[in-house]
């Protein structure tokens, strides 16, 4: 009656710790052959939020759930070991019982019952990620998107762009496979030191695809992010397509990071593929790899997507 957790190693944030949240996203993914009951909760409930902290997951179906870290006043001691946990606790659920409410009473019963899964992930403290000269966004993930679970049901992942500079930032997001994903928002604007947090949809394929199918499945997907400061004559602007990328100045740097989609249950996890500056006349042209602006989109399916 256990969940898969994924990545399964521990919760990680990376410092600093005073500015704004941090976020970090796990998958929990049901291979049991019934319903799973969850609820998860923390050692240090007064610093960080759990969304959603409890549910149910289908027969074969992921949840991603996101952990955020809220800011405190002071910044954690370098030299002491973060004591801080989260348990992840889980229960099997048989459709012959009807439709259960997840209260102190249900989980009481199974705890008598001693069927509750118990299952500890640690946090971990990693040092703040080192900028260098230039850049003006970190991506998490940076280098790969990975996305957990059968790719013949709809997947879902995040992406955050964290603004680093000290001006304005718009992004703009491109596929190379507009006709699987769906991308909410697709480009946008994120004030200095803000962020913004993306969601990927990756639409299931068809059902009857055979082992070798499925593993091809998504091999050459990848995602571009361009992201610039924004010229001051836009700076009171809304960004949409009418913001000028073609307005850009050629001597205007325009960033373009470069991650490609990865399905762990299926495939090997990818190469690492740094940023790049990119050149703004080349926005505008049909890139030679295929790459469009993503679809955008916020399907009813996406009820369990972070807000």
């Amino acid at each position: 009656m256990s969940l898969a957790i994924l990545p399964s190693s521990s919760i990680h944030f990376n410092r600093p710790f005073t500015k704004k949240p941090r976020r970090c996203l796990r998958t929990l993914v049901n291979n049991n052959q019934y319903a799973v009951a969850f609820k998860a909760k923390t050692n240090a409930s007064q610093l960080y939020n759990i969304k959603p902290n409890s549910g149910i997951i289908e027969v074969g179906k992921t949840l991603n759930v996101v952990i955020t870290k809220v800011a405190v006043t002071e910044e954690p001691p370098l030299d002491v070991p973060c004591t801080d946990k989260f348990l992840f606790e889980s229960a099997g659920i048989s459709k012959l019982f009807g439709v259960y409410k997840l209260d102190a009473e249900f989980w009481e019963k199974r705890k008598k019952q001693k069927r509750i899964h118990h299952r500890k992930v640690p946090v971990e403290f990693l040092p703040e990620i080192e900028t260098t000269g230039g850049e003006i966004v970190h991506l998490y993930p940076s280098r790969v998107l990975r996305f957990w679970g059968s790719v013949t049901d709809d997947l879902e992942t995040t992406l955050t762009i964290d603004n680093v500079s000290t001006e304005p930032v718009a992004y703009k997001i491109m596929t190379s496979n507009i006709n699987d994903f769906l991308v909410y928002p697709n480009m946008g604007r994120i004030e200095p030191l803000e962020e913004h947090e993306i969601i990927i949809v990756r639409k299931k394929a068809k059902v009857d695809l055979t082992r070798d199918e499925i593993e091809g499945v998504g091999r050459a997907d990848k995602f571009r992010i361009l992201t610039t400061t924004i010229p001051i004559k836009h700076n009171d602007s809304s960004i949409d397509d009418v913001f000028a990328w073609s307005d850009l100045r050629p001597d205007h740097k325009v960033y373009s990071h470069k991650l490609p989609v990865r399905y762990p249950d299926y495939v090997g996890i990818g190469e690492n593929i740094l940023d790049e500056t990119y050149d703004p006349k080349e926005v505008h042209e049909k890139h030679s790899d295929g790459e469009k602006s993503a679809m955008f989109s916020y399907p009813a399916s996406m009820s369990n997507c972070p807000r």
